[in-house]
């Protein structure tokens, strides 16, 4: 359990570090994905340890099988929920999109604000209520409303809703650091019962793992990034980068309720003290590190096709056929914009593919 919470990295610290000395996109994308992903995989995995719990008189292999069946099960009902909101709300603002102008637009303003504030909330109480992740569902909903449903709001929603979550998302942060830091000084027995050399091993052990993780994961990607490795400063701001948070916090109190009269005190304070530790010791000198490991977004040459896009192998095959299929058809149907190949549209800029973006009549 406790190896599953803690895997969880919490990139808002790292984001925003990036965000101010311009990092390299690639390696931005990698981070925030790594994050995202990690905080889904998280989530079920603790879930599917908890459920495995009940089922110890079970042999080894079967209770193996029925652990790896009930976190398929949870991740992708979970993401199928998520995925299923976001669509319907999409084509509900697409459907309400042509009214913009006609009506009031303080009114259209706050429809669709509250279509965007419930969807997420509903996509999580429907996933809590069928006993899957509400966090992943949430997680994956909100991913894609911000792909779709966003292109089918008017300006000014998109303004008003920008700042109402970045503002929400703050706060919250800012709560979860607040009880963070005064959750460390009330584990004062867990402390005696844990040790020094349990909580300093526990620093080294899960930032050794961190290492060999990170460096497997990138020698196994290198094998198709032949134009933009992952080299030995990248992944050493990648490892460096795994700060620890909100999601590794909330998943400790969680577990302190699931082991409780056992071990949950100490999981949660060695968990604390971890999460302090990323957040005191590494967060403090990341910036300068960045700077030195020279990991800023360098300018491209005015028509030069970006690196990345010039690799070739089955992953970016992959992601060629999802572009095209989101393009010609997920956007088409969900949302108020169309692309054409057609050259000849005036007063329409053309984008990499050399598709044109129109309005859809």
């Amino acid at each position: 359990a406790y190896g599953s919470l803690i895997s969880a990295t919490d990139p808002v610290s790292v984001i925003a570090i990036f965000k101010e000395i311009h990092a390299e996109k690639n390696l931005f994308s990698i981070i925030f994905g790594e994050s995202i992903f990690n905080d889904a995989v998280t989530i079920v995995m603790y879930q599917t340890v908890i459920l495995s719990m009940n089922n110890v008189g079970l042999a080894p292999l079967t209770n193996l099988v029925m652990s790896c069946a009930s976190f398929m099960l949870i991740f992708l009902g979970s993401f199928a929920i998520g995925v299923a909101v976001s669509f319907f709300t999409a084509y509900i603002l697409k459907k309400y999109h042509p009214v913009i102008k006609e009506d009031d637009p303080k009114k259209i303003n706050r429809t669709e604000i509250g279509i965007m504030c419930i969807s997420p909330i509903a996509s999580y109480l429907i996933a809590q209520g069928v006993s899957l992740s509400g966090i992943v569902s949430i997680l994956f909903c909100g991913f894609l409303l911000s792909q779709y449903a966003a292109e089918n709001l008017s300006l000014r929603s998109r303004k008003i809703l920008k700042m109402l979550y970045q503002t929400s998302a703050y706060i919250c942060e800012s709560t979860v650091f607040l009880f963070l830091g005064m959750s460390s000084v009330e584990f004062y027995i867990a402390y005696k019962r844990a040790g020094a050399p349990l909580i300093l091993g526990n620093i080294l052990i899960v930032l050794v793992a961190r290492y060999f993780n990170v460096g497997i994961n990138s020698f196994i990607c290198n094998f198709g990034r032949k134009k933009t490795p992952l080299d030995g400063k990248k992944q050493f701001v990648a490892w460096y980068s795994g700060l620890r948070g909100t999601i590794a916090y909330i998943l400790a109190l969680q577990c302190s309720k699931d082991f409780a009269g056992g071990n949950g005190d100490i999981i949660i304070l060695i968990t604390i003290v971890f999460a302090l530790f990323t957040l005191v010791v590494q967060a403090t000198v990341l910036s300068p590190i960045l700077d030195l490991c020279d990991v800023k977004d360098k300018p491209e040459l005015e028509g030069a096709c970006p690196p990345e896009l010039e690799e070739t192998g089955c992953c970016e095959d992959m992601k060629a056929a999802y572009a095209y299929f989101d393009k010609f058809y997920l956007k088409r149907y969900f949302t108020c914009l169309l692309y054409t190949s057609d050259a000849a549209d005036e007063g329409l800029g053309v984008d990499f593919c050399g598709l044109r973006l129109i309005k859809k009549k």
